[in-house]
């Protein structure tokens, strides 16, 4: 059986005033253009180069679908994927250039009309038991050109921890100070503080952390696939600043990964985390809404823990 393909239906929503698009699964027929699409040739190297010796694989999802149930609908249990709608839509595409499963991508659509502040889309994959290190990788690209929001802030992946208010680390694609978008791990949470970390920015328990490996600020260029891996143990106490943050980045081509951030004296909050997902906002309320369709694409996504 072929795995679900899916298409957008155009729906309109009182709430936002924006003409959002549904999914609704296409038929083998509809679904005959994706499945002809050409393929690449295989990625040589190791597909997860810095994931940490023994650990266990949780999640490794080609997105030939877009979640575990075929029909989209939710499906119970943890360690599955879910969906959940948002400002935009979610489809699963064909990309003979994505580097690790081709052809099928997943595509994430920030129409014209969405609101800053606001995810097209969510992808969530619920961990049991919760934890407290996890490593997670996928390749993922910006479509070119990217209308980036006046924050500078467009987030791509995010950990939750179990806070009623929930704790996030969150990897994102940040102009904030700079024009050119760089790669950045930003803590977002509610006790903990980070102010000594260096090459960061922030306020409170919210901070961002641009890297420290080589000075850190990896530029990321819109149109071009990169992998990007995060790997973090959250710390013993929210003030013992034992806890780690690593990441690094591989643009397609590249003979290895680049790291970006070694931080080892990090401070978390003290609840474990249970969620890993695509919730990927654009921007930080700025009260402006996108001027033109644009898209994140994610290749391939694994995820695991000691």
């Amino acid at each position: 059986m072929h795995p679900a393909l899916w298409r957008a239906v155009p729906h309109r929503n009182r709430y936002v005033g924006l003409t959002l698009l549904l999914l609704v699964p296409l038929t083998a027929c509809e679904g005959a253009a994706v499945q002809a699409c050409p393929t690449s040739a295989a990625v040589a190297e190791p597909r997860w180069p810095n994931e940490p010796p023994g650990f266990t694989t949780l999640a490794d999802w080609s997105y030939d679908q877009l979640v575990t149930k075929g029909n989209g609908k939710f499906a119970r249990g943890a360690n599955v994927w879910n969906q959940k709608p948002g400002t935009g839509s979610a489809t699963i595409v064909c990309d003979a250039s994505a580097p690790l499963s081709p052809p099928a991508a997943l595509q994430v659509n920030y129409p014209a009309g969405l609101l800053s502040g606001t995810e097209p889309w969510t992808l969530y994959f619920y961990l049991s038991p919760h934890g407290r290190e996890y490593y997670t990788a996928f390749w993922w690209r910006a479509s070119d050109p990217w209308e980036g929001d006046p924050s500078g802030i467009n987030k791509i992946s995010f950990w939750q921890d179990s806070a009623p208010a929930s704790g996030n680390l969150v990897v994102m694609m940040n102009n904030q100070r700079q024009p050119a978008y760089l790669l950045t791990v930003t803590l977002e949470f509610n006790e903990a503080i980070n102010a000594h970390l260096i090459n960061a920015q922030g306020t409170g328990a919210v901070w961002h952390l641009f890297g420290n490996v080589n000075g850190g600020n990896y530029q990321i260029v819109p149109g071009t696939w990169y992998r990007i891996e995060l790997y973090f143990k959250g710390s013993t106490t929210p003030t013992s600043q034992d806890g780690v943050v690593r990441w690094w980045a591989t643009q397609a081509g590249d003979r290895g990964a680049t790291q970006v951030g070694d931080y080892v004296n990090v401070n978390f909050d003290r609840p474990n985390f249970l969620q890993f997902s695509f919730a990927p906002t654009w921007g930080g309320n700025s009260g402006v809404r996108k001027q033109r369709l644009d898209y994140y694409r994610i290749d391939h996504v694994h995820v695991s823990r000691p």
